[in-house]
């Protein structure tokens, strides 16, 4: 072999060598970074954003303009009559719990009755006689005692300078144990009583003016005893505040589909207590509040369509009970 061919044998080695290099690294070298560059620019480019389901909480002031939730609750909490509430045993007599909803039908509904409600002020709320609509300032030594109603008025329609002390299923049995829901409210001078007991609650200042709203938890348990321990509620603040003014508040009344359906919780009980409580004011230093015209229908049973439970009025209808309220005090 000459000189020249070597030359040309060295060129095509080195021709082919290159074509193997090039082969090479398209197949093993470069490929790799533009597969790892396409990765990393994936990687970089802009997320999918993940649509989720948003529950907006509402204001308390929001919550009363719809009527598809009842109060309260106020709702997250368990109503009074909802939930089975057990009443202390007393040495007079063993008492029973407050049923909810009767397993067994009523066999016979509450009568109908006729309601009359008081005559309407110039402002077109119902007045009662010998009361009068409050002066400036009347609330700010007022003490409001009671169960989820009072929770309701409290939260939904409260009174410039009141103070509340209030529970979910409050009865005169659980008085001294139970303790408040109420948290302040800045805009109305409402202080917060929350997890204070009514003792506490008490002290805070001497009341002049005490409501005191109790009844419907008792329905279930011996009537007599029931009784007794409301006047002990009474007498506590009597004794308390010997110069106090006191609103007996009538217990409202349930709807006709609630009563139909409960052998505690109806109209024919409800009736029959606020009969006792009525006879325990004096139209002196204690008086008797009956809000039931507010809202029952000509049949004396709350109106259907301003309720959820057949206990409860909806939120936004607790300013005509606190309008109520204001129109008829007793001023001294």
């Amino acid at each position: 072999m000459d000189k020249k061919q070597a030359q040309i044998i060295k060129s095509i080695l080195a021709i082919v060598c290159c074509i193997a290099f090039l082969w090479t690294g398209k197949k093993f070298i470069w490929n790799k970074e533009e597969t790892k560059a396409s990765g990393t620019e994936q990687s970089g480019s802009t997320p999918v954003a993940e649509v989720t389901d948003i529950t907006t909480s509402t204001t308390l002031a929001e919550s009363t303009t719809t009527e598809a939730v009842t109060t309260t609750a106020l709702e997250s909490s368990t109503t009074d009559v909802l939930t089975s509430t057990s009443a202390e045993q007393t040495s007079a007599a063993p008492v029973s719990t407050t049923a909810a909803t009767s397993s067994a039908a009523v066999s016979e509904s509450a009568p109908a009755v006729t309601v009359t409600a008081p005559a309407e002020s110039d402002s077109g709320v119902p007045h009662v006689a010998g009361l009068t609509a409050a002066p400036e300032g009347y609330f700010n030594d007022a003490l409001f005692i009671g169960d989820s109603r009072m929770v309701g008025l409290a939260c939904f329609a409260p009174i410039n300078g009141a103070t509340y002390f209030a529970s979910t299923g409050l009865s005169s049995f659980k008085i001294d144990s139970a303790e408040s829901e109420i948290e302040g409210n800045s805009e109305y001078n409402n202080p917060s009583t929350k997890g204070m007991k009514l003792d506490a609650v008490m002290k805070m200042k001497q009341f002049s003016k005490v409501y005191l709203m109790l009844g419907i938890n008792e329905l279930g348990c011996d009537r007599g005893v029931a009784k007794e321990k409301y006047m002990d509620v009474y007498l506590k603040i009597r004794n308390t505040f010997p110069n106090a003014t006191i609103y007996i508040m009538a217990n409202l009344h349930v709807s006709h589909k609630r009563a139909d359906h409960d052998s505690y919780v109806n109209n024919k009980e409800i009736n029959d207590y606020n009969s006792y409580l009525e006879t325990l004011a004096d139209n002196n230093v204690s008086y008797y509040l009956d809000e039931n015209p507010l809202f029952d229908a000509a049949d004396g049973y709350l109106k259907e369509e301003l309720t959820n439970d057949g206990v409860h009025p909806f939120a936004k209808h607790y300013s005509i009970w606190r309008d109520f309220l204001m129109q008829n005090v007793a001023v001294k």
